[in-house]
């Protein structure tokens, strides 16, 4: 042992096979992070403004993400972009064509899309179940949409919205004039926001509770501040933050998972989203992945 460790401390004395063997490996390495997939040849042409070798377009991260839409799009002579995030591959699209090829095409897949780009969502371990994942959450988000569903709960909405209204009415009156009330936007208009999505998506026990309310709120917030970059380019980096998400994704399930429980245990269903999903079979990662995309 005491030989080996001698000898290795001794590159001036190795073998021509090892040099080649350690070079060999360190192009190996080299070429496995800096090498890029190539476009498809009908993709968009790329975008290279601000591109990073092995880290990529940057500014979709980091900084204003519609700036950096903005401009790429006015580069573009098709309204149609292309650009890397690490080693994938993405694509801006825009116009009538655009839209109607995100909403309506049937070869895109949202829950895999959002688990590459957003780390913390949970991945099915191969191809077939990432399939059937997102064949069964097609099939329970798309009759969620229809306008039936959106106008079951119009009642409840409009009272989430006229209780708000009278909140913010009776809110303390400004210091410069008594008839003008104050608010910061950046808070009570979010929750309100928030509220009507959770009625419409998620659970009318959350959105009926103003302590449940907030805490899936908070819950919300640091799942979106614990986004990790680097595990988006390096998915095999065990980030804190990847971490982080897990942790807040355990509570977020705690939460749908005490509402499926009680619902089970009384008997009593509820007339909203959670309850539609439940009874079309879906499992509880599966409801709680559609509240996280949702939300």
């Amino acid at each position: 042992m005491n030989a080996i460790l001698s000898a290795a401390l001794r590159p001036q004395e190795w073998s021509a096979t090892v040099w080649v063997l350690l070079l060999t490996t360190a192009v190996t390495l080299l070429t496995r992070v800096f090498r890029r997939p190539a476009f498809p040849e009908n993709a968009p042409k790329w975008y290279k403004k601000g591109d990073w070798p092995i880290l990529g377009s940057l500014g979709f991260y980091y900084g204003h993400r519609s700036d950096f839409m903005r401009e790429a799009l006015r580069d573009s002579k098709t309204g149609n972009f292309s650009f890397y995030i690490g080693k994938k591959h993405l694509v801006g699209i825009s116009g009538p064509e655009g839209r109607k090829l995100f909403f309506e095409s049937k070869d895109l897949n949202f829950p895999q899309a959002f688990a590459e780009l957003l780390t913390g969502q949970p991945q099915a371990p191969d191809h077939t179940q990432q399939t059937e994942f997102a064949n069964v959450f097609q099939k329970a988000l798309v009759p969620l949409m229809k306008k039936d569903n959106f106008v079951k709960n119009l009642d409840l909405l409009t009272g989430d919205t006229r209780a708000a209204c009278e909140t913010l009415a009776a809110a303390a009156p400004s210091k410069a004039d008594p008839d003008w009330r104050v608010t910061d936007p950046f808070e009570s208009f979010y929750e309100i926001v928030y509220q009507l999505t959770m009625r419409t998506v998620g659970a009318n026990d959350i959105a009926d509770d103003p302590k449940m309310l907030r805490h899936t709120l908070s819950i919300f917030d640091w799942f979106e501040k614990s986004d990790s970059f680097a595990k988006v380019i390096f998915p095999w980096l065990p980030t804190p933050n990847h971490f982080m998400r897990l942790y807040y994704g355990t509570k977020l399930a705690l939460v749908f998972r005490n509402i499926i429980e009680k619902r089970s245990r009384t008997g009593k269903k509820g007339n909203d989203a959670l309850q539609f999903l439940i009874d079309r079979g879906l499992t509880l990662a599966n409801i709680v992945g559609h509240a996280s995309d949702e939300s």
